[in-house]
């Protein structure tokens, strides 16, 4: 089939025609023309001549072409392209978050350290409170047992009495911290010759009310007789 070549009216570049056809549209402007019989005749006639013109139109259009698609890359290229200054930043960003975040991990176990170090001084030091109290309670109760006599309240003979005494006489002379005061009549005394005075006073036979008093740590301070 035989081709023919036109000039597109809009962009210069070559239209090739095949014969017989009515309307030819432009491969890189996409413009189309209606050819009449009078405007075929014409090109087909002057083909030789106007072939170097059409040729000249062809490659000023593909240049064209070109050239539009070109600088349309490059703008949409510098449009997105990834500014270079931004990658150091955003290193620097992310380092200076790690540090942050390291060093409020660490202040955070430092301060659970802490809180736990307090609060298992505090369990020991609760504890070693209860055992020293616990150490010095037996210490006062094996203290107490060692010091207070074996007697109780009530109706005693006077030998029981008078054993007693004895008791009260070498407790003061070895316990100067905790004396013991006897009372006996209009007698109240600490001193062993005044004791020992009230012993000759008890009937050697008779029977006596005996009343024990503590002080506040449980320890018999005093002897009351009648």
């Amino acid at each position: 089939m035989k081709l023919v070549e036109l000039e597109c009216q809009n962009c210069g570049a070559a239209l090739k025609i095949e014969e017989g056809a009515d309307i030819v549209t432009c491969p890189y402007c996409n413009a189309s023309y209606k050819l009449d019989d009078e405007v075929k005749h014409v090109k087909y006639d002057d083909m030789e001549n106007s072939g170097y013109e059409f040729e000249k139109g062809r490659i000023k259009a593909q240049k064209e072409h070109y050239a539009n698609n070109t600088v349309g890359s490059n703008t949409i290229g510098s449009q997105t392209k990834f500014p270079v200054f931004i990658i150091p930043i955003f290193i620097i960003m992310i380092i200076a978050l790690f540090i942050f975040m390291f060093t409020r991990m660490q202040s955070a176990r430092k301060g659970l350290g802490e809180f736990s170090d307090n609060v298992n001084n505090s369990v020991a030091q609760k504890a070693k409170e209860e055992e020293e109290a616990q150490e010095k309670q037996r210490e006062l109760e094996s203290e107490r047992y060692s010091f207070n006599f074996k007697y109780s309240n009530g109706r005693k003979a006077t030998i029981f009495v008078e054993s007693m005494l004895n008791e009260v006489i070498d407790s003061n002379r070895t316990n100067k911290d905790r004396f013991i005061t006897v009372n006996f009549k209009d007698i109240s005394t600490q001193e062993t010759e005044q004791i020992l005075e009230i012993e000759k006073q008890l009937e050697k036979r008779g029977e006596y009310d005996v009343i024990l008093d503590y002080d506040d740590d449980g320890f018999v301070n005093a002897i009351t007789i009648k």
